[in-house]
């Protein structure tokens, strides 16, 4: 399968890190045990164990393309009907840049498929897309807002659910159809970046990946295995840290592409909007904070993020702007008081 357009967010960099460290970690050993879903049986996590998933036949009934890695497909759709947002920091958010839909999908037994994602919403879908999550029989399980202070205000759901991988496709569709989403979304194309991303990766601990707009993203896996509802996940899955560096010029930023600044810096005078996105243990949190906020970052939720979920992870998104490359070694000592596998 060709490699499809992408813009490159959380679960996107996942597929890019956490497939590695989830197949070293050996043979899967966790199976669902009664955990209230409406798919019934047991299952246990590790694609390439539990035989491939039907891709094309996938993306065809959703109308998106993915990228498939490490036995997870990954699937990124743009709110491009919503379009740039501008928000703190004199940021503009984008489709490319926070403002989308994430999924990503695993083998799992029975030639069943199980999804973990997340969708970004405006204020007046919320209510119909929750009902629409339980109406086609998939789980509810996190309600927020990742940056405070967008005009409008951007709301995300996360929710879950496992089946036939064509039937799951289906229903999730019908959740998306209650929004005003844009599909089909079938794009392609190479990425580039203003930004170092190998030196961001390095710095941070992470695999780094360029997306729309010039963004880079870099995910860090935890050392924990995870087990949610029942299923220990791959971390593509979405139980990862990840930081992602928007290039930007003087002014209010967008990611449509990168610029150079007037200011100084180890990145020859270019900045970025950083947006970490940490998964932590409680407790992790605070020590994490006090780290993050001693670097001048704005912290804008602290959530968890999923149900049914062992050992449960606490989730924050926060903001800065400034030279990337000093920004990364921030996010790298916040990192530190976590239990990650830097690479």
């Amino acid at each position: 399968m060709t490699a499809p357009d992408f813009h490159l967010s959380r679960r996107r960099a996942l597929a890019l890190t956490g497939g590695l460290l989830f197949a070293a970690n050996g043979a899967q050993r966790v199976f669902a045990q009664g955990n209230g879903e409406r798919d019934s049986g047991q299952a246990s996590g590790g694609g390439s164990q539990q035989g491939e998933l039907p891709v094309d036949k996938m993306e065809q009934a959703l109308g998106a393309k993915g990228r498939m890695h490490k036995g997870v497909l990954d699937i990124t759709i743009g709110r491009k009907d919503i379009g740039n947002v501008p928000g703190p920091m004199n940021v503009s958010f984008s489709p490319a840049f926070t403002i989308h839909h994430d999924m990503a999908f695993q083998s799992i037994q029975g030639g069943h498929a199980m999804m973990n994602g997340e969708l970004a919403l405006l204020p007046h879908e919320i209510d119909k897309t929750i009902a629409a999550i339980v109406q086609n029989d998939l789980t509810f399980q996190a309600e927020h807002q990742h940056i405070i202070g967008l005009t409008p205000q951007i709301w995300h759901i996360h929710f879950r659910g496992r089946g036939e991988p064509v039937q799951l496709m289906q229903r999730i569709k019908k959740v998306l159809q209650v929004t005003a989403t844009p599909l089909p979304q079938m794009g392609g194309g190479n990425k580039t970046s203003p930004l170092d991303h190998q030196a961001l990766g390095r710095i941070v601990g992470g695999h780094a990946e360029v997306g729309d707009g010039g963004v880079v993203t870099v995910a860090v896996p935890r050392k924990e295995r995870i087990r949610l509802g029942g299923i220990e996940v791959n971390p593509l899955l979405g139980v990862m840290s990840h930081v992602s560096f928007m290039p930007i010029q003087n002014g209010p930023q967008t990611a449509q592409g990168g610029g150079g600044t007037n200011g100084s810096g180890a990145s020859g005078g270019l900045k970025a909007a950083v947006v970490p996105d940490y998964a932590m243990l409680a407790s992790e949190v605070d020590p994490l904070m006090r780290v993050a906020l001693s670097h001048g970052f704005q912290v804008h939720c602290l959530y968890n993020q999923e149900t049914d979920e062992h050992p449960q992870l606490y989730f924050s998104h926060q903001l800065n702007v400034g030279d990337p490359e000093q920004m990364a070694h921030a996010v790298h000592a916040a990192l530190e008081k976590t239990n990650v596998e830097f690479s």
